[in-house]
This record gives C-alpha cells, sequence and structure tokens, in this order.
C-alpha cells in the first residue's frame, strides 16, 4: 500500500498528469483549428465540384451538336464538299489559264482569236 501511495503522489506522476492535461488541451485546441479550416474548404470543394459538373455537361452537348454538324450528310458537311469541289474546278481553271499564257504570252494584249482567223 505504502508503494502504490508513494508512487500515486510522487512528482513524476503528477507531472505527467499535468503534462497529459495540456496535451490534451493543446490537441482540443488544434482539432478545433482544423475544424475551423476544414470547413470553409469542403463547402468551397463542394461548390467547385458542382461547377465543374456543369462545365462538364455543357462540353458534352457542345460535343454532341458538333458531332451532328460534321457527321457525313450533314448540311455543313454537303457545303464543305461543294466549296471544296469549287475551289479544286478554280485551281484548275487558274492552272488552266497560266499554262494558256505560258505557250501564248501576247495573249493577255491580244486576246483570244476569232474561230476561222489567224493573227
Amino acid at each position: 500500500m505504502n508503494s502504490v501511495k508513494d508512487l500515486v503522489s510522487s512528482p513524476e506522476i503528477k507531472n505527467t498528469i499535468v503534462s497529459i492535461g495540456k496535451t490534451s488541451e493543446e490537441f482540443r485546441m488544434l482539432s478545433e483549428r482544423v475544424r475551423e479550416k476544414i470547413g470553409p474548404m469542403s463547402d468551397n470543394a463542394e461548390s467547385t465540384l458542382g461547377d465543374l459538373n456543369l462545365v462538364l455537361i455543357e462540353m458534352k452537348q457542345t460535343i454532341a451538336e458538333l458531332n451532328d454538324l460534321i457527321k457525313p450528310g450533314s448540311p455543313l458537311t454537303a457545303r464543305i464538299n461543294t466549296t471544296m469541289n469549287e475551289v479544286e474546278r478554280t485551281a484548275r481553271s487558274i492552272r488552266q489559264l497560266s499554262d494558256h499564257l505560258n505557250r501564248n504570252p501576247k495573249a493577255l494584249i491580244s486576246g483570244k482569236p476569232l474561230p476561222g482567223k489567224s493573227r
């Protein structure tokens, strides 16, 4: 009994109990600070995730609309094909004109000869 009484009343045990009390108080204060910081961060993260979700939904809609625009047989694809054919015909005509002018440089000045007349 005396040994237990001496142990319980020893300065080391008293210091340990005081130290445990201080440590638990510091831990409580740290926990409160962490909660204060995490709360707004959590709200902000939820808001950001919500915004990101809306952006992803809009991106999916935009991609679907683009796919409709460029799919084979769509009006835009048909217009692009028509335009490309016209560009190809124009380039061919320019090549023919250039070849003709290379062969007949005077054609710019004298023009095209009339059928049946020679120059």
